[in-house]
């Protein structure tokens, strides 16, 4: 058996020196393998891993730009009411003996609606009625009683007067004794006091006589009091309309604290509602046109979402000059269109909710792109423009709008023509001169653009 010497442990020049001849024929293998597996010169060139290749055109829709009218629309909410719509009170307390109406039923201005029991009120009229005739026939006897009176002073006047001649003629004479002048004297006196006596007692039959026509005015109005208490007892429309709610029925005791019925008029409607301060200059710009001062006139749609598809229209009858200070806004009341019923088209109910577009200002001949086509780039607002495959930036700043469609105009002269394109969608990735490849925008490519947007985010 041999044996082995112990083998020593390898120094650290050695361990270098064979790695780096290791290395050196692996670099010499791939590099006589890389000369062995190289193409021939005429072999076709591949594209390298850090070759820039050539950038793609951008696909994008564009729309031209159009000419047409765009408006100012204010939008808002609110319900109908009727210009009159009012609570109907019973005038007295009393019991309900008849109702002649049900809610819905059109009435007319002075229609009873329902009575009240009536016998105390009628009591009361029959009783005036009798004072009244009391007072009219005592009237005959007060004036026959006048011209009594009127007779006796007459008689006494010519008594008296008889009797101032007889002193006259004997005073001077001497022709009686001084005792029978005095007689006379005193005759003469007491036909002054029976002439001024029947001169008041007919004073006073003037004074009764004026004082039974006042009784007999008394008397009748007494009578048009009863009567008053009398209609009382009937609860009446005041003015045509269509019954909206009833609360009494036969046999309630009924007052004046508690309403009985509820009467609207249907064919004369408005809607109220308010606006904030900041728009009181353009109402009443708006005001001025329709009445040809100057400006837009107003131009108000109502749409009712209880009637799909139907529009009414609306006319401005007041604007608030004044501001509440609790919400800093002002009051409109515009009048509702209400078609006939014999027109047979839907009409509007008073506490149906409608939306009012309120037209303040139109913009007849403006430059309209869609609303896609405006990009926000902060304070900065921008559409891109086509011209011969090349995308220019163009600035803008927006008018009117609406649902689909913007005003733009161009914040340098020449920047927007009628016609150019503009890119619609597609437009967020582009920059000044990038080359495009433009298709029409609508509602074909669009559907196309929203299949292929999803595509991509799934594909995500």
């Amino acid at each position: 058996m041999s044996i082995q010497a112990p083998r020593q442990p390898e120094s650290r020049p050695s361990r270098r020196r064979r790695a780096i001849h290791h290395g050196l024929l692996a670099l010499g293998a791939s590099l006589g393998g890389a000369h062995a597996c190289s193409p021939p010169p005429d072999a076709p060139q591949t594209k390298l891993a850090g070759e820039v290749r050539p950038k793609e055109k951008t696909r994008v829709l564009v729309a031209p730009i159009e000419v047409r009218e765009m408006l100012r629309t204010l939008t808002t909410t609110t319900d109908v009411e009727s210009k009159n719509e009012i609570e109907v009170f019973p005038r007295t307390a009393g019991v309900a003996v008849e109702v002649r109406v049900e809610e819905a039923d059109r009435v007319e201005a002075g229609q009873v609606l329902a009575v009240l029991d009536q016998r105390d009120a009628l009591a009361g009229l029959a009783d005036a009625e009798m004072e009244l005739r009391v007072a009219r026939e005592s009237r005959p006897k007060l004036a026959i009683s006048k011209s009594d009176a009127e007779e006796r002073v007459a008689r006494a006047k010519l008594t008296w007067e008889q009797a101032v001649r007889d002193v006259e003629r004997n005073e001077g004479a001497g022709l009686i004794s001084q005792s029978e002048l005095d007689r006379i004297a005193l005759t003469r006196d007491q036909a002054f006091r029976d002439h001024e006596t029947s001169k008041l007692a007919h004073a006073t039959c003037v004074q009764d006589v004026k004082a039974g026509a006042t009784a007999v005015d008394r008397a009748a109005l007494s009578v048009e009091r009863a009567k008053l208490m009398l209609s009382y007892t009937e609860i009446v429309a005041p003015f045509a309309g269509s019954i909206a709610a009833r609360t009494i029925k036969v046999g309630d005791s009924v007052s004046a604290a508690a309403s009985a019925f509820v009467l609207t008029d249907p064919e004369n409607l408005r809607a109220i509602f308010g606006r904030p301060q900041r728009e009181l200059p353009l109402f009443q710009r708006s005001r001025a046109g329709m009445n040809g001062e100057g400006g837009d006139p107003i131009e108000i749609t109502v749409t009712a979402e209880a009637i799909p598809d139907v529009t009414f229209a609306g006319t401005i009858e007041l604007i608030s000059p004044t501001i509440d200070p609790t919400n800093g806004s002002f009051r409109i009341t515009v009048a509702l269109e209400q078609p006939t019923e014999e027109s047979g088209r839907a009409r509007l109910a008073p506490g149906m909710l409608v939306r009012l577009a309120i037209v303040t200002e139109r913009h007849e001949k403006a430059l309209v792109v869609p609303k896609r086509a405006v990009l926000r780039e902060g304070d900065a607002t921008v559409v891109f423009v086509i011209a011969d495959g090349v995308a220019h930036r163009v600035p803008v700043r927006e008018g009117f709008s609406n649902d689909a469609s913007v005003e733009l105009f161009a914040a340098t002269p020449g920047g927007l023509n009628v016609g150019d394109l503009v890119v619609v969608v597609g437009n967020r990735d582009l920059e000044e001169g990038s080359e495009v490849i433009a298709e029409p925008w609508g509602e074909a490519a669009e559907a196309d653009s929203t299949r292929a947007d999803a595509g991509a985010a799934e594909s995500r």
